[in-house]
């Protein structure tokens, strides 16, 4: 059981090499989607299963985590030392309050309702991890509007039969 937290491990590693590749956001919808599908392989009543699905959720865990502790200082940029110590403190009040709850879970439900309680969370992570990402996507700037060219000069030749160089202007239309 403890050896699933190798994935785990192996998945942060991944999970910040590919945030700076292809960005927080996907990284942080892909991890917590295996946290989904990951525990839900826990379901079935064969052990095989139950370990993938153990394996596939401390991965997509880790990876979540590791992405969003590392987003925090970005989105509080501002103050990130605080962001980093809010994250933290919400990360770890969270598991207390939540494990409590769910531990209740088990006992009043048995295992598929502590699944039912750990997926709502799951779900929340994703509302939560939307949110963010929507608040941090630049706002579209209005396209400027075209520039009026000026007026080109032009030198024509003679002008006005005087025998003289002049310059005229030339309209330029878009």
């Amino acid at each position: 059981m403890f050896l699933t937290y190798l994935a785990g491990t192996a998945a942060s590693a991944i999970a910040g090499r590919l945030a700076d590749r292809v960005g927080r956001p996907p990284v942080l919808a892909v991890s917590i989607g295996l946290m989904a599908v990951g525990l839900l392989l826990t379901l079935p009543p064969w052990l095989p299963t139950v370990a993938l699905g153990l394996l596939v959720f401390t991965a997509g865990f880790f990876a979540a985590h590791s992405t969003a502790s590392g987003w925090a200082p970005v989105v509080g940029s501002a103050r990130p030392a605080t962001a980093s110590a809010l994250y933290v403190f919400a990360y770890y009040a969270g598991s207390s309050v939540f494990g409590s709850v769910v531990g209740l879970g088990w006992h009043a439900g048995g295992w598929m309702l502590t699944v039912v309680l750990i997926e709502a969370l799951v779900l929340l992570a994703a509302a939560a991890s939307l949110v963010v990402t929507r608040r941090m996507r630049p706002h579209p700037k209005p396209a400027p509007a075209p520039a009026l060219p000026a007026p080109a000069l032009a030198a024509d030749g003679l002008a006005a039969g005087r025998g003289e160089r002049r310059r005229r202007r030339l309209t330029v239309t878009p």
